[in-house]
């Protein structure tokens, strides 16, 4: 234990919790009350190993009448309270000085044996305060005299910026001397966060006007000195950073807007929010000017986007679809569509990995099967109901057919011996082999189709039993047609006779 007597009252430190760097202070005041603090060494740091932790928080207990720990008194107002008395968020720190490794560290900061403030990282300055007599009356950022070092001295208020766009003020109480009277270090006291006077933001401007095509404007405070404060935009297409017009770019008393090109119809209001660190907010009123309409069909073909486009649909009948550029509601968007006995239309937003900025309606077109003996074509328009844009679909669907190797007819016959086989004819179709059906009228015969390549068509398969009981040839005809039974082909086969 310590019994010593400092700023007229009795100190009694409880050294049990050494190894933690942990102490009970008591202090008895100029009263009968009796108080009780926890107390952390703060030469202590993350930088520093154990061993260094308990050599320095031994050597500064055992110095002399130097309170070089001590407890915080009950805290009083922010800007105010005598020497003696504490700030909101006040800690009493006695800092070794020397180089980085064996100095005590503020954050970054620490005293260099050549007594300057500075710090480990750049980016870091520090400004004094003048005519401070205590913590309290270090009361706002400083406009200039920031340096990368500084002159540490008795009785001195400073400010020091930590790169976080965050501030401490600093006042230094006294010095710290060891027995033979050599400087080692200084007590001080300091706060953080430190947001400087707690004033209103007072806006220049607290509306501000884009056109559709977007921009970049400033918008600076009216107060003369640098404020703490954070920003945020409701919109995502208007964002906000903070910004200065002082000669350090940390003392911020602006804000700069960045608004992107607009896609959007109607008028886009954001509100900026300013919020001081002390919780005042202050708003600006973002608006952006309306887009002209737009609505093109993307050809995946050409790879670029058009106001018409040819579209062939399968024989078949099947679902394709047309990507659709267009920034109009899709409410606002009518569909004409001249082919609707055949092919629907059907329009609908983009969903799930096909999400995009541009493309972002998907044209569906589903056709029946062609099941006519003719081309057919159509046009769906989509039109914004409020203007002339508009772009065109021409759907067209050819005539089904179906094609033999060899030209085999009714006059031209496919014609085989009179032994049973297997027998082969390519053929070629617009018609998905799926949609196809083979026929033939005589048992003798057997016929089916089978795809053997990715190609369109494939083979028809004839299978002919012997014919080696009757000297008379024998006929039949094999007729090729869709599903609706449309024929769309057809020949005539003949299988010879027995004959010796």
């Amino acid at each position: 234990m310590l019994l010593f007597s400092f700023r007229g009252k009795i100190w009694l430190i409880n050294f049990s919790g050494l190894s933690s760097t942990l102490f009970y202070c008591l202090y008895f005041s100029s009263g009968t009350g009796v108080s009780e603090k926890l107390l952390t060494i703060k030469p202590v740091q993350k930088y520093m190993n154990s061993k260094k932790t308990f050599i320095t928080a031994i050597f500064v207990v055992a110095l002399p009448m130097a309170a070089l720990i001590s407890c915080s008194s009950d805290n009083d107002e922010p800007n105010g309270g005598s020497a003696g008395e504490g700030l909101d968020n006040e800690v009493v720190l006695s800092m070794l000085k020397g180089d980085e490794d064996k100095a005590t560290m503020l954050d970054c900061m620490y005293i260099g044996e050549d007594n300057n403030f500075q710090c480990t990282n750049e980016d870091r300055e520090f400004a004094l305060v003048p005519n401070a007599k205590k913590l309290g009356d270090i009361t706002n950022i400083p406009k200039s005299g920031w340096a990368e070092k500084v002159a540490v001295r008795k009785g001195y208020g400073y400010v020091f910026y930590n790169f976080y766009s965050e501030f401490y003020r600093i006042y230094v109480e006294d010095e710290m001397r060891d027995t033979e009277g050599k400087l080692i270090g200084y007590n001080i006291r300091y706060q953080h966060p430190f947001y400087g006077k707690d004033i209103d933001i007072q806006l220049s401007k607290d509306e501000i006007s884009f056109t559709s095509e977007g921009g970049i404007e400033k918008v600076k405070f009216l107060d003369n000195e640098p404020i703490c404060f954070s920003c945020v935009s409701s919109a995502g297409w208007c964002s906000v950073t903070e910004a200065s017009s002082f000669s350090k770019g940390f003392l911020k008393n602006a804000v700069d807007v960045y608004v992107s090109a607009s896609d959007t119809l109607g008028l886009s209001t954001a509100t900026i929010t300013l919020t001081t660190g002390y919780g005042k907010k202050k708003e600006i009123k973002v608006t952006r000017g309306a887009a002209e309409p737009r609505m093109m069909l993307y050809d995946d073909y050409y790879g670029k986007n058009v106001t018409s486009m040819n579209f062939p649909v399968s024989v078949s009948g099947a679902s394709k679809y047309v990507y659709v550029n267009s920034n109009i509601p899709l409410e606002d968007i009518d569909i004409e569509n001249t082919a609707s006995d055949w092919c629907e239309a059907r329009l609908e937003k983009r969903g799930g990995y096909d999400s995009g900025p541009s493309l972002n309606y998907v044209l569906r077109i589903t056709a029946t099967a062609n099941n006519t003996d003719a081309k057919r074509t159509g046009t769906i328009t989509l039109k914004y109901r409020n203007g002339d844009t508009s772009v065109k679909l021409n759907v067209e669907q050819e005539t089904p057919y179906v094609t033999v190797d060899n030209g085999y007819s009714e006059n031209k016959p496919f014609t085989v011996g009179y032994s049973g086989n297997y027998y082969y004819i390519n053929f070629h179709s617009n018609v998905d082999i799926i949609d196809l059906n083979v026929t033939n009228a005589e048992s003798w015969l057997e016929t089916g189709l089978y795809n053997d390549s990715y190609s369109s068509g494939g083979k028809i398969r004839l299978y002919f039993s012997s014919n080696s009981e009757s000297n008379s040839d024998r006929k039949d005809k094999v007729v090729i047609s869709n599903k609706k039974g449309t024929v769309l082909y057809s020949f005539k086969v003949v299988q010879k006779g027995y004959r010796l």
